[in-house]
């Protein structure tokens, strides 16, 4: 045993004394928690070994929050010999719980959740000599150490941490001093007590240092969100001339705002909000789309309604949140920020919704961030929208010039001339698919449109003035450009295949379409390629031709050209047919001509064909407003390709007619320097193969379907089929003329080639015939066997 040292006692009883104030100062301040003014604590330790926490305090200087916070961990883990520690730092503003680290490692995700004021009030509680927690933690609390550990069940130490310099002055929160964090140990093998005063003794010295740190954090976060927010600013009024530029910058802006993973955004018109993000992800070269959701569906339809900036911690806990687009996305959706963004009027424009921060969960900084951004952003899309229809006028302006430079007014004499026409339009066999309809001179296509709108008795039926059809189709006849294939015979033949299809297979009268579904089609089906251009909408978009400017979707661009003009000619001043519907009837039928005119582009049809296949084959039903919408656009198709289905005569013309279109617009592309592709170079174009796939891949489908659903037209299809034939074997012919000297469209022209022909579809019959010989030969022969086979049987 050692021997007393009474030099040691007083050694040791001056240590412990040490940090104790002077006699001369020396006074008794009693702890009294519910008092205003903030009254000073004696600073005697009670279990803190002095040495060790001033050597502590010594190295107690990190330069971030985390490394601070990593020092105090450690010291805790070490002197409370506990398994983990974590600081739930408690944010007075936001009214949450912030937790950085476990122990000595970073959360790869900030556990950020909801932690009131009146939680931590209903905590905290003076046992007369310190500030305890209630054993009996509030289910926040609860909750956020659930999810920073992980798994619950574990012993733990929660101890609050007062700050008497940062005393709050709010008289609902009735603790000396101001909470500022809330200590939890697990599995602490330490005493409670011990582990209670340790806490807060090592935070009477480092609770300063530490809070200061994270404010001079806070305070560079809050710097570099205003440069980010000016930087945002000064891209959207760079970008104010171009809506689709303008978009994908809100988009970016709010996305590096926010420090969040995604974002779409949404823009607002009276009845509908429009989803203009084709990808959550908008990167510069991703293209944009639109599609409508419902007013009252979806988070940011409620943002909308309600205009209210909605933080969402748990995207799959919400009861407005969508799982499909995480279904469509793949990509999981964890938490959520929706912001309004309103004008300077305070007019609703749109909603943004951003999503999954990438450090944890959105907070209330973030929140005054993007409310900030979003006047911003109101005010750039209405200017850019008024910059739009600026444009738009202008570029309307100049599309009129440019019609007016070719086109011919229509006076009443030539109406008159139309309507007193004497000569009588009865030519045999016009109400027949077969009908060449490029036999009728043009001056006379006006009357005979006149026979075919009097003979479906819709003259009658849609109170329609001879007078107003007639300068109508004057009018449409004169917009009509004198292009190779896409001209007014084209639109001609189209319409006249419609009104044979409306009458041979008596769709109205059978209700495979409406009555103003058929009067839309024929419409339709006369405008379709109205003013057409005659080359393709990549060529507009490199050319940054005028309509490239007017339509911002690369989309059936000549399909709306042609629509828009169509809607034109029915405003001029008696023109419009369609005076006689009602306003209900007026708008179906322009929605339709609307839907049928854009339905023949290649684009749309391919999208299309193979629901109506299946509606056309399987299940058709009239009283189905889509099925019947996906026959009206099979019948725009067809009609569009009927040239190609009739004799040989005419599909040999209407091909050069089309392969001199595309040539031409293949010299177009070569005047520009540019190589066209081999489909459209007159030098290197392969004519045979390029029908036999056109036939094969655009024709043959759609009249394949029409002649399952209408057996009355399977002859169209063996007209196609032995087109197909011929032009199969027509390759050698070609590749010899070529030897020849003669050279793509010659040989169309050539003499020679009817010839040929001739003999080629002399050669196709005959096989036909021996096929179908032989074919009945093998029939009886089994006939035969079967006969014999039954008498063996009944001997």
């Amino acid at each position: 045993m050692e021997p007393f040292n009474p030099i040691r006692k007083m050694q040791k009883e001056r240590e412990e004394h040490i940090f104790d104030a002077p006699p001369y100062c020396r006074k008794d301040f009693p702890v009294i928690p519910l008092v205003d003014e903030c009254l000073p604590v004696p600073l005697k330790l009670e279990v803190s070994d002095a040495t060790r926490i001033m050597y502590f305090m010594e190295n107690f200087n990190g330069i971030s929050s985390q490394e601070l916070e990593f020092d105090i961990n450690t010291y805790l883990k070490t002197m409370c010999q506990a398994s983990d520690v974590f600081i739930i730092h408690i944010m007075r503003i936001s009214q949450q719980g912030r937790v950085k680290m476990l122990t000595d490692r970073v959360l790869e995700n900030e556990v950020i959740m909801p932690l009131s004021r009146k939680t931590i009030d209903s905590i905290i509680k003076w046992d007369g000599q310190n500030y305890v927690c209630s054993k009996q933690l509030d289910p926040e609390v609860k909750k956020i150490c659930r999810k920073v550990m992980g798994r619950k069940g574990d012993p733990m130490n929660v101890i609050p941490i007062l700050c008497r310099c940062r005393r709050d002055k709010d008289s609902t929160l009735r603790i000396h001093g101001n909470p500022v964090a809330l200590v939890v140990l697990l599995n602490c093998e330490k005493i409670d007590y011990f582990v209670l005063k340790t806490t807060q003794e090592i935070f009477r010295y480092c609770s300063t240092t530490l809070l200061n740190t994270m404010e001079g954090e806070e305070e560079g976060r809050l710097k570099r969100n205003c440069h980010l927010l000016l930087e945002g600013s000064k891209s959207l009024f760079r970008n104010i001339h171009n809506l689709e530029k303008l978009v994908k910058e809100v988009m970016l802006s709010s996305r590096n705002l926010t420090d969040a993973e995604r974002c779409c955004l949404f823009l607002m018109d009276p009845e509908h909000l429009h989803w203009v993000s084709r990808v959550f992800n908008p990167e510069p070269e991703a293209g944009l789309m639109e599609v409508r959701i419902a007013i009252d569906q979806a988070i940011a339809a409620h943002t909308a309604a309600t205009g209210r900036t909605l933080n969402i911690p748990n995207a799959y806990e919400h009861p407005l949140f969508h799982r499909g687009e995480d279904n469509a996305t793949g990509v999981r959706t964890r938490n959520i920020l929706c912001f309004p963004i309103r004008d300077e009027r305070e007019l609703l424009v749109g909603v943004a919704q951003v999503s999954n921060k990438r450090n944890g969960t959105f907070d209330v900084f973030d929140e005054q961030i993007v409310d900030a951004f979003s006047m911003n952003c109101g005010i750039s899309f209405m200017h850019s929208l008024m910059f739009k229809k600026l444009d738009e006028s202008v570029n309307r302006c100049r599309m009129a010039q440019e019609i007016m430079i070719y086109k011919v007014q229509v006076t009443m004499d030539d109406v008159a001339q139309v309507l007193c026409c004497k000569t009588v339009h009865r030519i045999p066999y016009f109400d027949m698919y077969e009908f060449l309809t490029r036999s009728i001179i043009i001056p006379e296509t006006t009357c005979y449109v006149l026979r075919m709108f009097d003979d479906l008795d819709y003259l009658r039926k849609f109170k329609i003035r001879d007078i107003t059809l007639i300068k109508f189709f004057l009018t449409v006849k004169s917009v009509y450009r004198e292009n190779p294939f896409r001209n007014w015979h084209h639109g001609f033949a189209t319409g006249h295949f419609v009104y044979c299809m409306l009458k041979q297979l008596r769709l109205v009268d059978d209700r495979y379409v409406s009555p103003l579904e058929g009067l839309a089609l024929l419409i339709a089906a006369f405008c379709h390629d109205i003013d057409h251009l005659g080359c393709t909408n990549p060529y507009l978009l490199t050319t940054k031709s005028v309509l490239a400017n007017f339509f911002t979707s690369e989309l059936c661009m000549k399909a709306r050209h042609s629509l828009n003009q169509t809607l034109s000619i029915l405003n001029m001043e008696g023109c419009n047919i369609l005076e006689g519907l009602n306003d209900k009837d007026f708008n179906i039928c322009i929605e339709l001509i609307k839907d049928l005119i854009l339905s023949t582009d290649l684009s749309i049809h391919l999208k299309l064909l193979y629901k109506q296949k299946k509606i056309c084959t399987e299940f058709y039903q009239n009283f189905n407003s889509a099925h019947r919408y996906y026959l009206c656009a099979l019948i725009m198709t067809a009609a569009d390709l009927s040239d190609f289905v009739k004799d040989w005569v005419n599909t040999k013309r209407v091909s050069w007619y089309l392969l001199e279109e595309f040539f031409k617009f293949g010299d177009m592309e070569k005047l520009r320097e540019r190589v066209p592709i081999k489909g459209i170079d007159r030098e290197q174009a392969k004519i045979p193969e390029l029908l036999v796939d056109f036939a094969e891949e655009i024709c043959m489908p759609v009249f394949s379907i029409f002649s399952t659903l209408f057996p009355e037209l399977v002859t169209m299809r063996y007209n196609l089929e032995d087109n197909v034939e011929i032009w199969k074997r027509l390759v050698d012919y070609f590749v010899e003329q070529e030897l020849n000297g003669v050279h793509g469209l010659e040989v169309l022209l050539s003499e020679g080639l009817d010839s040929h022909v001739e003999k080629l579809r002399e050669e196709i019959k005959n096989e036909k015939i021996a096929a179908a010989e032989q074919e009945e030969g093998e029939g009886d022969e089994e006939e035969t066997k079967v006969h014999e086979g039954g008498s063996e049987y009944s001997l």
